[in-house]
């Protein structure tokens, strides 16, 4: 464990390196967020003009599995952009 009182200047720039640190990596993780968000969403819209189209049962199935599972990344997206609003 470091001594921080030796050099209160370095424990400062490393506090401030640290949040640094920490500001970029949620910039990062609000990005991918964001484009995960994007794909997602695309997925959803196209099950939905699927679902419209085609009256295949087979396909349906198939289509609801995709909906359940675009759902729980929906989730787990909202759970991480949640998260990085508290970096």
């Amino acid at each position: 464990m470091e001594d921080y009182n030796k050099d209160p200047n370095a424990s400062s720039d490393k506090l401030i390196k640290e949040k640094e640190k920490l500001v970029e990596i949620q910039r990062a993780a609000k990005k991918i967020v964001h484009d995960l968000k994007n794909h997602v969403t695309n997925i959803d819209l196209s099950v939905k003009q699927l679902e419209e189209e085609v009256d295949l049962k087979d396909l349906k199935s198939y289509l609801d599995i995709i909906k359940r599972n675009n759902d729980k990344i929906h989730k787990q997206i909202d759970e991480l952009l949640h998260t990085t609003n508290y970096l």
